[in-house]
């Protein structure tokens, strides 16, 4: 894993599927604990890599497999919100003015899967760190755009299902 930043760039497009979708077997949805916050990996078994033309890339299985209370995609984030005692939906992290959210989620899934690769307590540089944590960055904006073309959303917000519609508002700012 050591330079490349194609692992963690693949891991931030399947964290942005999966918190949008409602797919909650993979990464922490709400931290849980200061060892295991938001973001972090817990599914592991879902999460495999493999090699083409030389370089590791991710795969996500069931992807688009929503099962957990915010896979209804018939629904509002609002009306599911509001039976989730507390907890908010964590696609919220893609919305225009989430930065900090997207450092924390994309930080703590950087950690764990430094964590899961080299053992508890695997000492990193900080650079190397700060590169793999700008990439995983860079794969949440790119899952943002996979979203995109996957359910067709454009600036038509009103030909889209009332679920989609709402999820969609929310991660466009409005």
């Amino acid at each position: 894993m050591r330079g490349n930043t194609d692992v963690p760039f693949g891991l931030g497009e399947i964290l942005a599927v999966d918190f949008f979708i409602g797919n909650g077997d993979r990464f922490r949805e709400v931290t849980s604990s200061e060892k295991y916050p938001r973001g972090s990996i817990f599914g592991d078994q879902n999460i495999f890599f493999q090699i083409k033309c030389g370089k590791f890339t991710t795969v996500g299985l069931d992807t688009y497999d929503g099962t957990g209370s915010w896979s209804d995609l018939n629904r509002t984030i609002e009306d599911l919100e509001a039976v989730q005692y507390d907890i908010f939906w964590p696609g919220r992290i893609l919305a225009p003015g989430a930065r900090r959210e997207r450092d924390e989620v994309a930080t703590a899934l950087v950690d764990s899967l430094i964590e899961l690769c080299l053992g508890e307590g695997a000492v990193f540089s900080a650079s190397m760190r700060k590169k793999l944590i700008e990439a995983c960055h860079r794969g949440i904006s790119s899952g943002k755009e996979i979203l995109r073309g996957k359910y067709k959303l454009g600036d038509n917000v009103q030909s889209l299902t009332v679920g989609i519609r709402s999820r969609w508002l929310i991660i466009r700012g409005k």
